[in-house]
């Protein structure tokens, strides 16, 4: 709940920034680029108790993964595909001949 409180109210800034840039006649990319800044900075400075929290609840939600197991079994998972395709890699790969037509409807 805390990282959707701090999703909203950093997008209602965005929002809000953009609707005053657009005003002031900044164009859609540039009054996108200020809103942006301007939401960075203003969530920086006054939501840091907003921003502590939603990273305390993610921090739970990874830690709370990592106890059940997932992450020891989505890693082992991970690391059997990288050696699968640094072992398709390391496999001998014939030369083409220079006289064999590149195009099959060519030959």
């Amino acid at each position: 709940m805390a990282n959707l409180k701090y999703l909203l109210i950093r997008l209602a800034l965005f929002a809000v920034a953009l609707v005053i840039c657009l005003f002031l006649g900044t164009g859609l990319i540039l009054g996108a680029i200020f809103a942006a800044v301007i939401a960075f900075a203003v969530s920086y400075l006054f939501f840091s108790r907003q921003r502590d929290d939603a990273a305390v609840q993610l921090a739970s939600t990874i830690g709370a993964r990592s106890r059940d197991g997932r992450a020891e079994k989505d890693a082992a998972a991970e690391d059997a595909e990288v050696g699968r395709a640094e072992q398709s890699l390391s496999e001998p790969v014939e030369p083409r001949r220079e006289d064999a037509p590149t195009d099959p409807r060519n030959a």
